[in-house]
């Protein structure tokens, strides 16, 4: 929804029930985005001046992509951290010259990308992330994770913080 003239209004971004289970906002260019996820898909759209929205496929490599995910907004490019619940890893999705690129860690462990907050600037990428826990929300969340790379590396390091520590 969106307030104009002191009225709300409300538009539609995509009429599928499976989408937006998760979501996040932010502004690219001065557009309102929405990163979410649709399916086993990262799904990404932008509003136009026109108030039509365009979406776009942002990552979809035949694994269920897009959980937890973590959206920012680094020199008008949008960053998406988010996790590969079949592969079980973090994974970071970015949209530069109108192509999306994608980066994960280097495989350390199993079932990681859980809950990742993402953190870009001149210095790169940095992701806290955790692994998955066997009750979410009710115990420890198990081992925290920083994976961290340049802007365009071609993959991230990862390194662990002791997990009797966290939680």
């Amino acid at each position: 929804a969106k307030r104009i003239q002191g009225q709300w209004q409300v538009s539609t971004v995509v009429g599928n029930a499976a989408a937006g289970e998760e979501c996040e906002l932010a502004t690219v260019n001065q557009q309102l985005t929405i990163a979410y996820r649709q399916g086993n898909q990262l799904r990404f759209a932008t509003q136009n001046a026109n108030g039509a929205w365009v979406t776009e496929v942002a990552d979809s490599p035949g694994t269920a992509v897009g959980h937890g995910l973590d959206y920012v907004v680094y020199n008008n490019e949008p960053f998406i951290a988010h996790r590969d619940a079949t592969q079980g890893v973090l994974r970071v999705s970015r949209k530069t010259a109108g192509s999306w690129r994608h980066v994960s860690p280097l495989a350390v462990g199993t079932d990681t990308g859980f809950r990742p907050t993402i953190m870009v600037d001149d210095n790169g990428i940095r992701v806290f992330h955790g692994t998955v826990p066997t009750n979410a929300d009710s115990n420890s969340d198990g081992t925290l994770w920083l994976s961290a790379g340049g802007l365009n590396d071609a993959q991230l390091s990862m390194f662990n913080f002791d997990d009797r520590s966290v939680g």
